[in-house]
């Protein structure tokens, strides 16, 4: 044989080897409608040797389509439930039916994935993905196995889990949940209900002093202004707009301070030895009031004129529980919260997301 013959014979054999090599990585990516059954087969068995060597065989009950693609993409092979649980006969609607149904019809039309499922059949799956965890009796898996359900997660899962392992949490760690998780409360106890009832009084008290606060800011940025555009420092007010407006005194802020004071000391810990008949505590009908005159505040129905007095009180006492209460920036000025069914709700009934 002359050496350009050689050369030739060896050139075909290398294409034909890499272009085995490529159709075999490429895998389910080719059409295989096309190569005759040997080939097909013969790549289906090649790619399921390799999927039992590297432990990736799964099994799916449900319709997850993406998840399926997804894992045999992958180099996964499917070992395909050939039961119903009893567990979930009542529960299959004509919904998952139909497309289970539509499912099944698409994987027909590449039949590779059904012969690579029959080379399976009695090897064990390493992945198991279900719709409930009942499906599989999750007791007998091995260690290699694993489940997307896991057993007892109500503890983090749900809302009131999540807002007792908060609560839990300083027993365990030094750590502080109100550092990097919104305050929580589980009405459906007597005592967190009071709890959040004080904290909600709390709020109402050091967001009057963020007003005063945030109105002499105001103030001094209009009179700049003001006194820009004509020369004058005194700000103008529109006297029409300002006879409308409750005139609130300023025991408003003085009440709100010593509630605010005593919050501090109980944040410091001062308050063991004190008495619960301090001048911070004010009976229902002075908190009914205070509340009263608070929302008619910040919702601009009301001004306390003479704020000017008061501003280096409020300042340093919010500079105080900001630098204890890391969510005294996050509360706001309206004191808004947000209700929540305990667990179960996903989006759904009449309680706003």
């Amino acid at each position: 044989m002359e050496l350009g013959q050689r050369k030739k014979l060896s050139s075909t054999s290398s294409d034909g080897d890499c272009k085995e090599e490529n159709k075999l990585k490429q895998g389910i990516f080719q059409d295989v409608s096309s190569p005759p059954k040997l080939d097909r087969y013969k790549i289906a068995r090649q790619l399921t040797e390799k999927a039992i060597k590297e432990k990736k065989i799964f099994s799916i009950y449900g319709h997850y389509p993406v998840i399926r693609a997804t894992l045999r993409r992958k180099g996964w092979v499917e070992k395909k439930f050939h039961f119903l649980p009893k567990i979930l006969q009542n529960m299959e609607n004509n919904k998952c039916a139909e497309k289970e149904n539509q499912e099944i019809a698409l994987e027909k039309i590449d039949d590779i994935h059904d012969v690579m499922s029959r080379l399976v059949k009695n090897e064990m799956p390493y992945l198991l993905w279900t719709i409930k965890r009942d499906v599989v009796d999750y007791h007998s898996l091995t260690c290699d196995q694993m489940l997307n359900h896991y057993g007892k997660t109500a503890s983090f899962t749900t809302k009131i889990g999540l807002c007792v392992n908060m609560r839990s949490l300083p027993w365990y760690v030094q750590a502080n949940p109100n550092s990097f998780f919104p305050r929580c409360y589980g009405l459906c106890t007597e005592s967190e209900k009071q709890e959040f009832l004080d904290d909600f009084r709390r709020t109402v008290a050091s967001s009057i002093l963020k007003w005063v606060v945030s109105h002499q800011k105001y103030n001094k940025n209009e009179a700049k202004n003001e006194e820009a555009r004509n020369g004058d420092p005194s700000p103008k007010k529109d006297p029409e707009n300002a006879d409308k407006l409750k005139g609130l005194s300023g025991q408003l802020i003085d009440t709100a301070c010593k509630v605010c004071q005593a919050y501090l000391g109980q944040l410091e810990h001062e308050d063991i030895d004190m008495t619960e008949t301090g001048a911070e505590n004010l009976s229902e009908e002075e908190w009914d009031k205070l509340i009263q005159q608070y929302y008619s505040l910040v919702h601009g129905n009301a001004v306390i004129s003479d704020t000017r007095s008061y501003l280096p009180q409020c300042q340093a006492l919010l500079n105080k529980i900001t630098s204890i209460n890391p969510q005294t920036e996050i509360d706001g000025i309206r004191n808004i919260w947000i209700i929540k069914p305990a667990a179960k709700s996903r989006g759904r009934g009449e309680f706003p997301g």
